[in-house]
C-alpha cells in the first residue's frame, strides 16, 4: 500500500468512471486491498454531488433504501452519457458499495437466465427465496433490473408462488409480476423537415395500450399488439419538379430522422429514465451499446429509441455496433417505428445478410413492423438518397425465403408514397417495386384496392411502371 501500482493510481485520480471496465477493476482494488481508493484518490473536492439509488415511488412500506456512499460520485452526470450506460455504471456502483460497506446480499438477482437477456420468473422468485431464507434483501438497482428481464407473460402458478412471499422485495416483485411488464413509451419517429402535403397515420394506443398497425390490403390480418405509435407522418407522392440528379433517385433533399417519447411512469424510477430518455443523443456516443438489448430484453421498442438516436446519424461508422440491433430480433415486446427505422438502414447497411436474417426472424415470430418498415423505405428513398435498387433485391430475397405476406405488406405501404403524379417522373426502380407487389401480391392472395395504384393504373401510357400498376390494379380487384 505504501508503493501503489501506476494503473490504481490512474483509476483512482479519474473523476469519473465512464466504462465497466474502470468498475471492475475498482472491484479487483477493493477486494486485494480493502480500502485502496480512499488512500490512492485525490481529495475529494469542497463541493460534492450525490447520487441516490433508492427504491422510489413504489407505494411499499414507505422506506426507501439507504443513499449510495461517495463511489456512486464516479458515475457521469445524467446528460453526460446514455441512460442505459448510465443504469449499467449504478449498478456497479451500487455493487461496489455494498462490497465497502459489508452489506453484499448472498446473490445478484438480476443475472439473466437466456442468451437474449431475459430471466424467468421462476428463477425469479426462486432467487427471492433464497435471500428472504438468508434474511437479506436485493439491492435496488439490482431489483430493478431483475424485473425488468423477466419475460412479458408469467406463469400463473410463478405468480401465485411470488405471493408467499413476505418480504419486503417479494411482496414487491409479486405485485409487478400481478400486474404485468411495465408500459412500453408511445415512440414517434419523424422526418425533420418533411413536406406536409399528406399525413399517414399508424394506429396506436400509446404507453401501454393495444394499438394494432395499419390493415394492408393482403396482408396478414392486423392485430400485433404495439404500443408505439406514429405520430402523423408527413408523406407525399414524388415530386420530380424537386428532384435531383438522377443519383438521387427521387431524394427531395436530406432530412433527419428523429425520435421522441411519451413518458411513461412505471413506479421504478431507474426504469422510468431509461424509458423516458430514448431520443436523447449524448456526448459519449452510446457507450456499451452492445448491451443494451441485453437490459431491457422484453421492450425491444425502448431499446430500439434509444439506438436508432445514435445509429442512423453514423451508420456507415458502426460497423462494431451490429450485433446490437441484430439482438432486437430475439428480443420480446412492442415493434414499432424505431424498430422499423433500424431495419430500414439495416437492410441497405454493411452486413444486408445479417439484416436479411433479422427481418425474417421478426417475420417468423409475427413481429416484424412491415408497413412501418415501408414508411421508412419510402421515407430514405425520398429524403435519404436510398436508391430503390438498393432495397428491392432484398425484399425480393426475403419473400422467396418464406415472408412474402410481409413483404407484400412492405411493398403496399412504399407505393402509395412513391408513386408520381401525374405529369411527373417516377424515381428509378419504381417498377421493379410494382412488379415484386406483384409477385407477393399474388403469392398472399391479397386483395382490396390501393386508390394510388388504381390512380396509376388509370392513366395513358405504356411506362413499366404504369403497365405494373395496372397488373396489381387487376390482381388486387378481381372478384
Amino acid at each position: 500500500m505504501a508503493n501503489p501500482p501506476q494503473s490504481g493510481m490512474r483509476l483512482f485520480r479519474k473523476g469519473s468512471w465512464r466504462w465497466v471496465d474502470d468498475w471492475i477493476s475498482a472491484l479487483g482494488w477493493e477486494v486485494a486491498e480493502p480500502g485502496a481508493e480512499r488512500l490512492w484518490s485525490r481529495p475529494p473536492p469542497a463541493a460534492t454531488r450525490t447520487v441516490v439509488i433508492e427504491a422510489r415511488r413504489d407505494g411499499e412500506d414507505g422506506e426507501s433504501a439507504a443513499p449510495a456512499d461517495h463511489a456512486a460520485r464516479r458515475v457521469p452526470h445524467v446528460g453526460q452519457i446514455s441512460a442505459p450506460h448510465r443504469f449499467l455504471l449504478l449498478r456497479c456502483a451500487e455493487i461496489l458499495t455494498a462490497l465497502r460497506e459489508g452489506t453484499l446480499p448472498p446473490l445478484l438477482l438480476a443475472t439473466p437466465t437466456l442468451m437474449n437477456g431475459h430471466l424467468e420468473a421462476a428463477e425469479l422468485v426462486a432467487r427471492l427465496e433464497a435471500l428472504e431464507a438468508a434474511g437479506a434483501e436485493p439491492l435496488e438497482a439490482d431489483f430493478q433490473q431483475a424485473m425488468l428481464r423477466v419475460p412479458r407473460r408469467a406463469d400463473p402458478e410463478v405468480v401465485a408462488r411470488a405471493g408467499r412471499l413476505t418480504s419486503r422485495a417479494g411482496r414487491r416483485a409479486a405485485r409487478l409480476l400481478r400486474t404485468g411488464p411495465p408500459p412500453d413509451p408511445a415512440v414517434t419517429v419523424h422526418w425533420a423537415g418533411a413536406d406536409p402535403a399528406v399525413t399517414v397515420h399508424w394506429a396506436g394506443a400509446g404507453a401501454g395500450g393495444t394499438g394494432t398497425w395499419p390493415a394492408v390490403p393482403g396482408a396478414p390480418a392486423p392485430g400485433t399488439p404495439f404500443s408505439a405509435a406514429l405520430s402523423p407522418m408527413p408523406l407525399s407522392p414524388v415530386d420530380a419538379g424537386s428532384q435531383g440528379s438522377q443519383g438521387s433517385q427521387g431524394s427531395q433533399g436530406n432530412r433527419t430522422p428523429e425520435v421522441s417519447v411519451e413518458p411513461v411512469s412505471t413506479g421504478l424510477h431507474l426504469v422510468d429514465a431509461l424509458m423516458n430518455d430514448a431520443g436523447r443523443e449524448c456526448a459519449d456516443g452510446g457507450g456499451h451499446m452492445g448491451w443494451w438489448a441485453a437490459v431491457m430484453p422484453s421492450h425491444r421498442e425502448a431499446v430500439a429509441a434509444h439506438l436508432v438516436t445514435y445509429l442512423v446519424p453514423n451508420w456507415d461508422r458502426t460497423r462494431a455496433e451490429a450485433r446490437s440491433p441484430a439482438e432486437l430480433a430475439q428480443s420480446d415486446g412492442p415493434a414499432g417505428p424505431a424498430l422499423a427505422l433500424l431495419l430500414a438502414y439495416r437492410l441497405t447497411g454493411h452486413d444486408r445478410d445479417a439484416a436479411l436474417r433479422e427481418l425474417l426472424a421478426l417475420a417468423a415470430r409475427d413481429r416484424l413492423p412491415a408497413a412501418g418498415l415501408g414508411e421508412q423505405l419510402a421515407a430514405r428513398v425520398r429524403w435519404d438518397g436510398l436508391a430503390l435498387g438498393e432495397i428491392t433485391p432484398a425484399l425480393e430475397r426475403a419473400a422467396h425465403q418464406g415472408a412474402h405476406r410481409d413483404v407484400w405488406a412492405v411493398v403496399a405501404a412504399m407505393l402509395p408514397v412513391l408513386l408520381p403524379a401525374p405529369g411527373r417522373q417516377a424515381p428509378r426502380g419504381l417498377a421493379g417495386l410494382a412488379e415484386l407487389g406483384v409477385v407477393t401480391a399474388g403469392w398472399a392472395g391479397a386483395r382490396g384496392e390501393i386508390p394510388e395504384v388504381a390512380a396509376a393504373a388509370d392513366r395513358p401510357g405504356s411506362s413499366r411502371v404504369t403497365r405494373g400498376c395496372r397488373r396489381l390494379h387487376t390482381l388486387l380487384t378481381r372478384p
